[in-house]
């Protein structure tokens, strides 16, 4: 039986904690698909096939944001109607929103497979590798129904409270797909093909697993295949909360290229120090965006069953718990950070600046921490669009502006890190006055869960 977390009743911080820890590790390992692939073709075939893998990163991240931060409209949405106790139109959200899901999957694969040259060329993929990318992101590309489907099945879980089947289910497929992938390039001494087909099949099997999970009559869905359709009005619901949610990751995704095209021009050495301090920042921040789900989440189910105040303490508890955690592993990791990036390096030059980016970005990487519970609480409220314009506005607005004046000046590592922590503090000021503005209001004119 999955394990279902009581989100109208009793105390919060615990019920937080255990809904957070695993959603938080599922993020790391959804991150860790592709980079299983690109650690095993370094190892076992070749640097080309690694580079290969490697250089579609980033244009892979940007589908998967889109499916992520849609797939939040659908955990809204469902909460929404449990907390009010509507099984019925919960029902018509879930099957809607499972549909929906593999359809967006299929419209993004057809669209990103037609345009696959010009996306390798937007992300400066070498000529040397062009080839072997086209072939691992054209492979790659036919696993987005399935991850689009599972993030919306891992979405629906979350609503009533279960984190931990979604994130049983990525473990067994990701393992499977770190022995599918030695099988083939060790054992049966296969390429890059071969990993990038091994790949797609775990993730069909991943969204399969859950999906037959989830239909199961104890699970208390009432999921049935036959039922598949789109309700207009939930849909339109889950569209109104996910679109903009989507907007902002991708967004969020281009104003970091800037960023990474500043740090590129400075270098080997730099470039090589960012990219091995970008693997803890990122596994840190899946964790914080996890108390920020659970805000939303939360938040989403005590609204539909009416109650401000539980909603007003779910958002407190959610802050103080991303704070203490995020102080905590920040400094742990900036007071052993020359040891891990010894890990990656033994150059001093790397280890130097790898430093000095855990400095500037993670020991205060509890500011973005705070943004994420502000804007998870308000897309709980069912208030999407304010935090998301919100956010490009003064994240990747201030980054943009700031490396193409300031870093454009003086082009300077140092400079062109400060340009997250200055981002975050302007974005938090105004999401904060925001959201107590919102509370304030909701408070006068009477609260509707």
């Amino acid at each position: 039986m999955a394990h279902k977390i009581d989100m109208l009743h009793g105390s919060l911080w615990d019920k937080i904690i255990l809904f957070s820890v695993p959603l938080g590790l599922t993020s790391i390992c959804e991150n860790l698909f592709n980079s299983a692939d690109v650690a095993i073709l370094g190892h076992y075939v070749s640097d080309t096939a690694m580079a290969a893998a490697g250089s579609t990163v980033s244009g892979i991240s940007l589908l998967v944001t889109w499916f992520i931060c849609l797939s939040i409209g659908v955990n809204v949405t469902v909460a929404t109607h449990l907390g009010a106790g509507e099984k019925e139109l919960a029902s018509r959200a879930v099957h809607t929103g499972i549909l929906f899901s593999l359809l967006f999957g299929l419209f993004m694969t057809a669209v990103a497979r037609l345009a696959i040259v010009p996306l390798l060329q937007m992300l400066a993929v070498p000529e040397s590798v062009m080839a072997e990318a086209g072939n691992y992101f054209g492979i790659y590309l036919l696993a987005l129904p399935f991850i689009s489907l599972y993030n919306f099945e891992a979405a629906i879980c979350r609503s009533r409270g279960d984190t931990r089947t979604p994130f049983i289910s990525l473990i067994m497929t990701s393992l499977l797909n770190i022995l599918l992938d030695l099988l083939m390039v060790n054992g049966m001494h296969l390429g890059i093909t071969a990993v990038a087909s091994t790949t797609v099949f775990s993730y069909f099997l991943n969204s399969l697993l859950l999906l037959c999970f989830m239909t199961r009559a104890s699970y208390g869905l009432d999921l049935q295949l036959r039922r598949l359709r789109l309700d207009k009005t939930e849909l339109k619901e889950i569209l109104r909360i996910g679109a903009p949610a989507g907007l902002q990751g991708s967004v969020f995704c281009l104003s970091n290229v800037v960023i990474q095209s500043g740090v590129n021009s400075l270098g080997p050495a730099v470039m090589a120090a960012s990219s091995a301090a970008y693997i803890p920042e990122i596994f840190l921040y899946n964790m914080m965006n996890a108390f920020g789900q659970a805000a939303t989440t939360f938040i989403g189910q005590n609204r539909g069953a009416g109650s401000l105040q539980r909603c007003r303490e779910v958002f407190r508890w959610c802050m103080r718990l991303v704070c203490g955690f995020t102080i905590s592993v920040s400094a742990l990791l900036c007071w052993q950070a020359p040891w891990l990036m010894s890990f990656f390096t033994s150059d001093a030059d790397v280890i130097r600046f790898g430093v000095q980016r855990f400095y500037y970005v993670i020991s205060l990487e509890v500011i973005d921490g705070m943004i994420e519970v502000f804007c998870g609480a308000l897309r709980g409220y069912g208030h999407s669009l304010p935090p998301a314009l919100i956010s490009v506005f003064c994240i990747c607005g201030v980054r943009i502006l700031w490396c193409k004046t300031l870093f454009a000046a003086f082009p300077d590592f140092y400079i062109v890190m400060l340009a997250y922590p200055i981002s975050w503090v302007v974005c938090a000021v105004f999401q904060g006055t925001y959201y107590h503005k919102f509370i304030q209001y909701l408070e006068k004119t009477g609260f509707r869960g």
